[in-house]
């Protein structure tokens, strides 16, 4: 048993607002339209493995500190 499902058990009123809060965020997640979802759709497209290579190459960055 969780901690928070255990001390809900000493505080029924409390305990009876959190399960609505659970709920509704499971609600939430089914119907797509949490907090996730709405990071996901603002994503950018992600880059090709070459422009991350390109990008990250620890070579041209070693070679960029000696200049």
């Amino acid at each position: 048993m969780d901690t928070s499902q255990l001390l809900d058990l000493f505080s029924p009123a409390e305990g009876a607002t959190m399960k609505k809060e659970a709920a509704s965020k499971e609600d939430e997640k089914a119907a797509g339209t949490g907090k996730l979802s709405q990071v996901l759709q603002n994503l950018e497209e992600l880059w090709d493995e070459a422009q991350y290579e390109e990008a990250f190459n620890i070579d041209n960055f070693v070679s960029s500190l000696s200049k």
